[in-house]
């Protein structure tokens, strides 16, 4: 919880606000005993939106960029096939 917490914080998509520590009283097998607990509040950072649109920008940006590069090499795959559909066709009529 408190890595996640500061990873946040590092990012400046979060600020914390309180830190507080309680002990919880559990009531276990023959008796309660006292289990120690550590609470982090975290409020949204001002630069959060920004931040986010700008991740997603940079996603978007990377999705298209591997989906032309992908459209690319089908492209380049059809036009190799092609080519040797052609080399072959020029080939059976001098073998005939």
């Amino acid at each position: 919880m408190v890595t996640v917490a500061e990873i946040l914080k590092a990012r400046k998509l979060a600020v914390e606000k309180r830190v507080g520590t309680m002990l919880e009283l559990l009531q276990d097998e023959a008796r309660p005993r006292q289990k120690p607990k550590m609470e982090v509040l975290l409020v949204k950072s001002p630069e959060f939106d920004a931040l986010i649109a700008a991740e997603r920008a940079e996603a978007e940006e990377a999705a298209a960029a591997k989906a032309a590069a992908a459209e690319a090499k089908k492209e380049a795959e059809a036009k190799k096939e092609e080519a040797n559909k052609a080399e072959e066709a020029a080939a059976e009529p001098a073998a005939a």
